[in-house]
């Protein structure tokens, strides 16, 4: 765990976005928030589940999320100019919604409400959630059940 973790610290940029691959500290696509935008929640959540970083942290990575959330509406059905790909967004979703569950108090409140309507105002007519062809609305209809599951409390952990 501990080596597992010292790679998840050294991804970490100072402009909140997390390096793709700590080989290519060069390649600019993935080292910007807006490459790590499906990852950032999940990331920051583990290093606070396993005490290397602080709710601020989280809250950070939570805001990059929302400032950012556009790009991913953007991969739908496509790659975006930073390498988001559709088949990621319900994943980064969920992982927000799973992170909200580690904000402290009612600080956290205001964001699930956002992230909830969010999700709600993608759903299909037919009750499926749809982000890439190559994965198809099934994995997507998943991930967004689980996130909205997550939102209401229902994910025992």
């Amino acid at each position: 765990m501990a080596r597992g973790l010292a790679l998840l610290l050294r991804s970490r940029l100072e402009s909140g976005g997390y390096r793709y691959l700590l080989a290519r500290p060069d390649w600019p696509p993935r080292v910007t928030p807006m490459g790590s935008i499906g990852r950032i929640a999940l990331i920051e959540g583990t290093l606070l589940r396993a005490g290397k970083a602080k709710p601020k942290d989280l809250r950070k990575a939570v805001e990059t999320f929302f400032r950012h959330e556009d790009l991913l509406d953007q991969a739908v059905q496509k790659q975006t100019r930073y390498g988001n790909e559709g088949c990621h967004v319900y994943f980064a979703w969920y992982h927000l919604c799973e992170a909200l569950t580690l904000l402290p108090g009612a600080s956290a409140k205001p964001f699930k409400d956002k992230a909830a309507a969010h999700i709600l105002s993608r759903r299909r007519p037919d009750g499926s959630w749809w982000d890439s062809k190559r994965a198809g609305p099934r994995a997507a209809t998943a991930m967004a059940l689980l996130a909205l599951a997550c939102l209401e409390g229902r994910i025992e952990r």
